[in-house]
């Protein structure tokens, strides 16, 4: 019989836990903050990868352009082989996406970073504001709020 490589052996080789990241909010600042915690991870030797739903659009969706949670239930899908895969993937969607989003989530690997305060019932839940800060200093203390989750 053949022994498939598990995710535990993938995770401890990268020296890191496989999380799903999803950012919910404004689309074009959530965008913006999947990519640079992306670029922040890859700083830090950690292996990550956004799931763009502009990219799943013109391939693995674009047979569903006008059907918002069907592109989104597809992204967490593919994030879902990411994560068995060991790598963080990270997702984003705007405040509408919430609903469809809480069908398709395993709790102890997804997080939900948010801007909306009215998401704190559920479970693993980081929410991050913006107050003064540039996009980078939100950023950079989001990356730090999740460090020791993903750290091996």
């Amino acid at each position: 019989m053949i022994e498939k490589v598990t995710r535990e052996e993938k995770e401890q080789e990268l020296l890191q836990k496989a999380k799903i990241l999803f950012i919910d909010g404004e689309i074009n600042t959530v965008r913006d903050i999947a990519f640079l915690l992306e670029r922040r991870f890859f700083s830090a030797g950690i292996l990550s990868a956004v799931i763009d739903s502009d990219v799943m659009l013109q391939g693995l969706c674009i047979d569903c352009k006008d059907n918002k949670d069907e592109v989104l239930r597809r992204s967490i899908e593919v994030a879902k082989l990411f994560l068995h895969s060991g790598i963080i993937a990270i997702c984003f969607g705007s405040y509408d996406s919430i609903n469809t989003l809480n069908n398709h989530r395993n709790q102890s690997d997804f997080v939900l970073i948010t801007t909306n305060k009215s998401n704190n019932a559920i479970e693993n839940v980081i929410e991050i504001s913006f107050d003064k800060s540039t996009l980078p200093e939100v950023v950079n203390a989001l990356y730090k709020k999740l460090a020791a989750s993903i750290s091996q």
